[in-house]
């Protein structure tokens, strides 16, 4: 038995990259408190590792989606989608996607 982990639109650890949104101090003071590892956290996944992101994603760049993608442990896959944007629906493809994630997981 596999447990399986599917992050959409997650959310990253550094705050202050998304300064039109949040004000830079209390970024940086939840950061200095260790409140905000993302990284670290996805590095302790034990599980499959399907995550999505969109290459127009105005809020969390998909830079940074991809580096904490990076950071957790293999098996794992990334889904780019084309021109979607933060809060957009999943695309048509993505069941799809998703299906042949969980059809390639060890039984």
């Amino acid at each position: 038995y596999y447990r399986h982990e599917c992050l959409e639109n997650e959310f990253l650890e550094k705050l202050e990259e998304r300064k039109p949104y949040y004000e830079q101090a209390s970024a940086l003071t939840l950061e200095q408190e260790g409140k905000l590892d993302s990284a670290a956290s996805m590095a302790q996944v034990q599980a499959p590792l399907l995550q999505s992101h969109g290459d127009a994603d105005e809020v969390i760049p998909i830079e940074l989606g991809r580096a904490l993608f990076e950071a957790a442990p293999d098996p794992k896959q990334f889904l780019t989608h084309l021109r979607a944007r933060h809060n957009d629906p999943m695309p048509p493809s993505y069941d799809q996607e998703l299906r042949q994630f969980l059809a390639a997981l060890p039984q």
